[in-house]
């Protein structure tokens, strides 16, 4: 079976767990949701890593360096465990609190990403002289 067969298998028996033990005991269908979020994160890693290879490989074969490819999977990093917490935040019911977190998560991946702006101002200011 294909890895993306696995992942949809996943996440849909994980989906219909969550929909049998909601009716009966919404803690449990909270504590199944984290349980099938998790092993769905632990099976998307080996194609992660994967292409965070390649991309670092490429960056490190071209001028812009190994410090961008870091950023650049920080921030990515930062955005999918903020949207994975948002999602278990909101299937938990709070909403409110799954949209600070994302706000959170927003300034945190603009404070990271200052380098990067940085190395561009850099950038445009050498092509402009």
């Amino acid at each position: 079976m294909t890895q993306i067969a696995q992942i949809c298998l996943t996440g849909i028996i994980t989906a219909l767990c969550v929909l049998i033990l909601k009716q009966d005991n919404p803690t449990f269908a909270i504590l199944a949701t984290i349980v099938g979020s998790v092993l769905l994160l632990f099976m998307i890693i080996d194609v992660a890593t994967d292409i965070f290879h390649t991309v670092d490989d490429f960056l490190q074969s071209s001028s812009i360096g190994g410090g961008l490819s870091f950023i650049l999977l920080k921030i990515l990093g930062i955005s999918y465990l903020t949207d994975f917490s948002a999602g278990i935040i909101e299937d938990a019911g709070s909403k409110s609190l799954a949209d600070k977190v994302i706000l959170a998560g927003k300034f945190i991946i603009l404070g990271v990403s200052i380098p990067v702006f940085k190395m561009l101002i850099d950038v445009i200011t050498n092509l402009l002289q």
